[in-house]
């Protein structure tokens, strides 16, 4: 071991010398962290357009409360509630129950801003409407979900058949 040493009056500490298998597990970390920020980048580029759409919506909605008070938000709804803003369009009921946590009854006005945003950026797709006039926010984005997959496939169905 060498000895490193500084302000020696102080203290004194010993350095362990580095050998070939610290080298070996440093570059398998550095290969972890790679494949890791490969796969987040794959995932990322798997989303669809309309989870875009929705994280976009959401964040349109979220600016009635600043810029940073929406950061704070996404950082308590993290670290409280375990969603990050990327799960969100996953996680949509969860998010509906913690933003309803946090804000009570104000949570409604923040829905309905979100689901008014969203619509501006789907709804021309959009070629039939919901039947239900009452939806929850969840029921809202799954029925557009729902939709505009039923859309694409139909689009996609008369593609084919053009073909």
């Amino acid at each position: 071991m060498g000895i490193f040493t500084t302000n020696w009056y102080l203290y004194k500490t010993q350095l362990p010398t580095i050998s070939l298998s610290h080298k070996k597990r440093d570059s398998e970390a550095e290969n972890f962290a790679a494949n890791k920020n490969r796969l987040t980048e794959n995932t990322a580029a798997t989303t669809t357009n309309f989870d875009n759409q929705l994280l976009d919506a959401i964040d349109e909605g979220l600016n009635l409360l600043g810029d940073s008070s929406k950061q704070a938000l996404y950082f308590y709804l993290q670290k409280t509630f375990k969603i990050n803003r990327q799960d969100i369009p996953y996680k949509i009921e969860e998010f509906e129950e913690a933003i309803e946590k946090i804000f009570g009854t104000g949570a409604k006005i923040l829905q309905i801003q979100i689901m008014k945003s969203l619509f501006k950026k789907v709804g021309s797709n959009v070629k039939q409407h919901p039947k239900q006039k009452n939806l929850t926010f969840n029921e809202y984005v799954e029925t557009l979900r729902t939709l505009l997959n039923d859309q694409q496939n139909i689009d996609a169905d008369n593609k084919t058949q053009e073909k």
